[in-house]
């Protein structure tokens, strides 16, 4: 695409992130002034922290600054700064603490008016990056696949190709179970200036599919503890994983780099992560990632520090 437009599409997502950060700082003043807010405020900050990283992505990754994205962002935008004003107007309308009941119903109905704006357009928008996403995911796992059959093919018969198989695991299995039962049961929780919150999926207090109990792991990197898979977003369309939540607990990492405890992959029921244990660890987040390409982006700024800013 022409750079005009590319560079346009750049500065409308920064513009988004920056709305997006001011309306995350108002809900925040509006959920401590007033008594009683409603509940769902909860749920607009998350949707607003997705506008921010759903931005933060365009702005980083050339391919999704094409016309289609800018106008989606164009759009979402304008529901954006309505909504900062709306809020910013209520939050700033009293100077003490007051219950929600008591507040007029227009100031309410104007709020949450606006708020659900914000929500429409911002589902299409990630509705379309998915899309994006997920289509050059395909293309590139195909340009894998086909390296990896010409890597393995047998050379004295032209159309064979040699099966990939996992190696052995048991004594792996073994070591990791004998490292577990020598543990002690309590650990101390980490600490939260060791944790990062890029991960685009809140942690729920749920359990589900899986259970990682004990172990310890020394200086490992860019690893993740969970599920792995891309599909379409919303998870209610049908062809799209569901990503079961697993439990974690007293499991210990010492000097990790790019530690992931979560899924990727859309639709993730939540975890139930306890005590866990990391020392002297750079860029753990524990959450859940809606698809790869944002873990991997993630990845990236933790490789490398330098380059990313908040």
């Amino acid at each position: 695409m022409a750079g005009l437009e590319a560079f346009a599409a750049a500065a409308a997502a920064v513009q988004l992130t920056q709305c997006g950060l001011e309306i995350a700082a108002s809900l925040t003043k509006i959920r401590r002034k007033v008594l009683e807010a409603p509940a769902r405020f909860a749920q607009y900050h998350r949707q607003v922290d997705q506008v921010v990283i759903t931005a933060r992505r365009i702005e980083l990754n050339p391919s999704l600054q094409i016309p289609e994205v800018h106008s989606y962002i164009s759009e979402t935008l304008r529901e954006v700064r309505s909504a900062q004003h709306t809020i910013e107007k209520f939050s700033n309308s009293s100077h003490r603490r007051r219950y929600w009941k008591a507040i007029t119903g227009n100031s309410e109905r104007k709020v949450i008016e606006s708020l659900e704006g914000v929500n429409r357009t911002m589902s299409e928008l990630c509705r379309f990056v998915e899309i994006i996403s997920a289509e050059r995911l395909n293309h590139l796992q195909g340009g894998v696949d086909y390296l990896v059959s010409q890597a393995t093919e047998r050379p004295s018969f032209a159309s064979a190709v040699v099966p990939y198989r996992k190696r052995p695991e048991k004594r792996r299995k073994r070591k990791a179970k004998a490292r577990s039962a020598a543990k002690n049961a309590s650990r101390p929780r980490t600490s939260p200036s060791w944790m990062s919150t890029t991960a685009d999926m809140p942690v729920s207090p749920k359990t589900g599919s899986h259970v990682v109990r004990g172990g310890t792991f020394i200086g490992c990197a860019f690893t993740t503890l969970g599920n792995t898979a891309s599909g379409s977003y919303p998870p209610d369309i049908p062809d799209a994983p569901w990503m079961k939540g697993h439990i974690y607990e007293n499991i210990k990492f010492v000097k990790p780099r790019g530690l992931h405890i979560g899924n990727t992959g859309p639709g993730s029921e939540g975890h139930e992560v306890i005590n866990p244990d990391v020392r002297r660890g750079t860029g753990i987040v524990i959450g859940d990632y809606s698809d790869v390409g944002v873990k991997e982006e993630s990845f990236g700024k933790m490789s490398n520090p330098a380059a990313h800013s908040n």
